[in-house]
């Protein structure tokens, strides 16, 4: 029996879809902790900038914080779940974000938060790698598509989740019992999976300097990686601050604004699932065009519409903002062969949530330090605008492939 026939009964010996829902909601769960960890302060920050009597530049570079956290964990996954397994790589992870949301509830000062919030996202950046490859490895390929988009429901849940978590707690508990509470939430999760889940007892391959080396050196990677840069900061990057943006420039009340933020992620979950149809309906690279180009002419209303328009600028802005990933995903896949495809994935994430969800929410808060604040959503709009100019205009490689 050759390789081929070992693997192809290997894969038909694999449970189908529905026979590993528990395990698959289990990790959803986590992913779902995971995200909103990451996401929580943005409905809090109007909170915490009082109570620790900040300004708006100080406040959103908590997120830059969060965010280079999560890219150093991403980067370290590799060499963490090579060490200890995918199963013990995801406890871990559960178990220190748990730890540090705690921690971080407990912070006194501006410096103490940015300590624990760079852990919050260092122990958050741990869990992804080691999740697909618990799913891929567990559940039979011909099952990946419905595996994965049960998965991918975490970020978008996460999303609408967040504000209303803090809508419905803020008149009963502190911005610092919201956190802890997520904290406990995390822990209690986490232990469900090591009392509950099985699989995953398997190392994963230490990463190579000459791999990396590899992908760095292609083009097109950079282009598709700075193409993600912009589409998180359109995503996570305005999201962070726009509780902040319609309580101090538009005059909402942070009730208000907070309702407004989650009611617009909602159409986001099913827009995901059209936008990944669109992908493969109008092709790769058309598609890439298309978002970059809708997400930055919608946070551009944003900066730019009326008061009486600002509802509908919320809501265009947060449905674009969701649809650039399947189709960014598809191009990192089209572009690197499959024994180079997760660790294209490992680098390109980390380096585009540092620009998008930590460079960008930080220049909006510098910008609204200074009365500025509108410009800001303009200023990221525009450079949506560009970057899909530019990509119309890009002949390279890329075209080969995509």
């Amino acid at each position: 029996m050759d390789h081929r026939e070992s693997h192809q009964l290997l894969t038909e010996s694999l449970p189908r879809f529905t026979g590993r829902m528990g395990l698959l909601l289990l990790l959803t769960g986590i992913f779902l902790s995971n995200f909103v960890a990451r996401i929580l302060p943005a409905p809090l920050l109007v909170i915490v900038e009082q109570e620790l009597q900040i300004g708006h530049a100080n406040a959103a570079s908590l997120f830059l914080f969060i965010s280079s956290g999560v890219c150093i964990g991403l980067l370290g996954s590799g060499y963490v779940a090579s060490r200890l397994t995918h199963r013990k790589t995801v406890i871990l992870s559960a178990l220190l974000l748990g730890s540090a949301l705690l921690t971080t509830s407990m912070s006194s000062s501006i410096g103490a938060m940015r300590l624990c919030l760079f852990l919050v996202g260092m122990s958050a950046g741990f869990y992804f790698p080691s999740g697909i490859a618990i799913i891929t490895t567990l559940i039979r390929p011909d099952d990946w598509g419905k595996a994965l988009a049960v998965h991918e429901l975490a970020p978008n849940l996460g999303f609408v989740a967040a504000p209303v978590l803090v809508e419905t707690l803020s008149g009963l508990l502190s911005w610092r019992h919201i956190l802890g509470a997520w904290g406990v939430f995390t822990l209690l999760i986490g232990a469900m999976f090591f009392r509950f889940a099985e699989g995953g007892a398997f190392p994963g391959a230490t990463p190579h300097y000459s791999i990396f080396r590899r992908i760095a050196a292609k083009g097109s990677f950079w282009i598709i990686t700075i193409a993600f840069g912009l589409s998180v900061g359109g995503s996570l990057g305005v999201y962070a601050v726009t509780p902040l943006y319609l309580v101090t420039e538009r005059g909402m009340n942070l009730d208000s604004a907070n309702t407004l933020v989650a009611l617009s992620r909602v159409p986001g979950i099913p827009m995901a699932l059209v936008a990944g149809w669109l992908v493969d309906l109008i092709g790769v690279k058309r598609s890439i065009r298309s978002f970059l180009l809708t997400t930055g002419a919608a946070t551009l209303f944003v900066g730019s519409s009326p008061n009486s328009w600002i509802q509908v600028a919320i809501f265009l802005q947060a449905i674009s903002s969701v649809c650039f990933f399947p189709a960014g995903f598809a191009a990192l896949a089209r572009i690197f062969p499959a024994s180079e495809r997760s660790l294209a994935i490992a680098i390109s994430v980390p380096v585009a949530i540092l620009l998008g969800a930590g460079i960008i929410p930080t220049l909006l808060g510098y910008l609204a330090e200074r009365g500025f604040f509108s410009l800001g959503f303009s200023l990221v709009g525009g450079s949506l605008i560009l970057g899909a100019a530019c990509f119309m205009l890009l002949r390279t490689s890329l075209d080969k492939n995509l």
